[in-house]
C-alpha cells in the first residue's frame, strides 16, 4: 500500500505545471532519485498515462538508458528493450512502471531531451555522470532603474507600487517582475529619460509610455523617454530584448542597437546585440522591420532573421527558427545544431557563471530545457547526448570531453 506523501504530490504537480521554485525544483530532483519514492512516483504519473500522444514524432530514444540515468539504477538491469523509432508506445510499456513515469515526468513537464546532431542528424544518447552537489541556481526577476537625476532604484519584492514621478509620468512597479509607465494625457514639459538594466542572473518586463511590452534579458539594458513626443518613438538596447510595439502609424518605433537601427510601426520582434556575439540578430515574429546600419538595409517580414556582422554586412535568413530566438522570453534554453560556446554564452549570462574550456568540444546540441532549473540539471541533459563535462566550482564552469 502506498503511503500518501502530500509534500511529494505537491512537488510533483509544480514540477509538471512549470511552476517549481529552485528550491523546490532541487527538492523534487532529490526525492525522485531516492528509491523510497518509487511507487509514490508510479502512481502519481498513472494520472497522465493518457497524455501519452506526446510521444508521437520523437526521434530514437534509448528509453532504458534514459531510465538509468534519470533514477541510477545499478547496472546489472537487464536490457528489456531496443531503441525504436518515433518513441515507440509499446518501447515505453515494456520498461519497469517507475521508467514510465519517470519519462512521462519529464515529457509532461516540456519535453526535457536533448539530442546530440551528429552525422546526418544521427541521435546518440550515451553515459553520463549524476547532477553536480555543488550548484547554481537560475536568475530571476531583478533590475537596477535608474531616474532622470541619476538617482538608482534596485526593483524587487520590496519595491512594489508607486516608485517615483517623472514629469507628467507615474512610474509604477508590480510584484511579477514588471515596471510600468501611466502617463497623463498631456503633453510633457520636458523629455526626460529613464534606464532600466538587468545584471547577469536578471531578466525584467518594462512597459512604456505608449503601451509597448518590452521583456529584458539578462546582461542587459534599455533607456527610454517617460513620455513620447515629437514625430518618432527612439529607444536604446543593450544585451538583449524582446519587444511587443503598440501600433502608431503617425509615430514609427525605432530601436538603437550599436549603431544599428530597427524602425517599426507595430510589431513583435527580438532583438539580440550583445558584445560577445558574432553578429546582431534581428528576428521578426510579427509585422515588418527596416534593420539599417550606415549604408547597409534590411526589410524583415515575419519568420526572416537578419544578423548584421561586425563587418557592417547585413544577411537576411528565411524560415529562422523563431522559437529558439525567443525561448529566453518564453522561460526556456533552446538551441537548434548549436556548438557548446553558444549554448555556454547564454549559460554563463544567465546562470551569472565563469566558463572555462579545458579541451575543444566539437559536437552540435539541440537543447529544450526550461529556464528556471539549477545548471547542474542544464549541465545533465547535456552530458546525456554525450561528448561534453562539466565541472562546478562555485560559480567557475570547467568543460571538457
Amino acid at each position: 500500500m502506498i503511503i500518501p506523501d502530500n509534500r511529494f504530490a505537491y512537488l510533483y504537480r509544480q514540477y509538471v505545471d512549470k511552476n517549481c521554485t529552485p528550491e523546490e525544483m532541487q527538492e523534487f530532483f532529490a526525492r525522485v532519485q531516492d528509491p523510497s519514492y518509487k511507487e509514490t512516483l508510479e502512481a502519481l504519473a498513472d494520472e497522465h498515462l493518457t497524455t501519452i500522444e506526446v510521444f508521437a514524432g520523437l526521434p530514437d530514444i534509448d528509453w532504458e538508458h534514459m531510465y538509468r540515468n534519470v533514477v541510477q539504477l545499478p547496472a546489472t538491469v537487464p536490457q528489456v528493450i531496443e531503441r525504436r523509432k518515433k518513441g515507440s508506445i509499446a518501447a515505453l510499456f515494456t520498461l519497469p512502471r517507475v521508467a514510465a513515469a519517470v519519462i512521462i515526468v519529464a515529457l509532461c513537464a516540456g519535453g526535457y531531451f536533448i539530442f546530440n546532431q551528429r552525422q546526418k542528424e544521427r541521435v546518440a544518447v550515451e553515459a553520463s555522470g549524476s547532477p553536480s552537489k555543488n550548484d547554481v541556481m537560475p536568475g530571476y526577476n531583478k533590475a537596477i532603474l535608474t531616474l532622470a537625476n541619476g538617482s538608482a532604484i534596485v526593483l524587487d519584492s520590496a519595491h512594489i507600487g508607486k516608485l517615483a514621478q517623472q514629469g507628467n509620468t507615474t512610474v509604477v512597479n508590480s510584484n511579477n517582475g514588471q515596471l510600468a509607465y501611466n502617463t497623463l494625457n498631456e503633453k510633457p514639459n520636458e523629455v526626460l529619460y529613464n534606464t532600466l538594466a538587468t545584471p547577469r542572473g536578471g531578466q525584467y518586463q518594462l512597459v512604456l509610455p505608449d503601451g509597448s511590452k518590452v521583456w529584458l534579458n539578462a546582461a542587459s539594458s534599455i533607456r527610454y523617454p517617460t513620455a513620447f513626443a515629437g514625430k518618432v518613438r527612439k529607444i536604446e538596447i543593450t544585451g538583449e530584448a524582446y519587444f511587443e510595439v503598440a501600433k502608431n502609424a503617425g509615430m514609427p518605433f525605432i530601436v538603437k542597437a550599436n549603431g544599428m537601427d530597427v524602425r517599426v510601426l507595430g510589431t513583435h520582434f527580438n532583438v539580440n546585440a550583445y558584445d560577445d556575439e558574432a553578429a546582431i540578430k534581428t528576428t521578426l515574429l510579427e509585422g515588418a522591420v527596416m534593420v539599417t546600419k550606415d549604408a547597409a538595409t534590411a526589410i524583415l517580414k515575419p519568420g526572416q532573421q537578419s544578423r548584421l556582422a561586425k563587418s557592417g554586412k547585413i544577411n537576411v535568413m528565411d524560415n529562422a527558427d523563431v522559437e529558439e530566438a525567443v525561448a529566453w522570453k518564453n522561460g526556456k534554453h533552446a538551441f537548434n545544431n548549436a556548438d557548446i560556446e553558444t549554448i555556454m554564452r547564454q549559460a554563463a549570462r544567465w546562470y551569472d557563471i565563469e566558463v572555462v574550456y579545458k579541451t575543444k568540444i566539437e559536437d552540435h546540441y539541440t537543447v529544450n530545457v526550461p529556464r528556471n532549473v539549477p545548471v547542474s540539471q542544464l549541465f545533465h541533459f547535456l552530458e546525456l547526448s554525450s561528448g561534453v563535462h562539466f565541472a562546478i566550482e562555485g560559480k567557475k564552469i570547467t568543460v571538457t570531453n
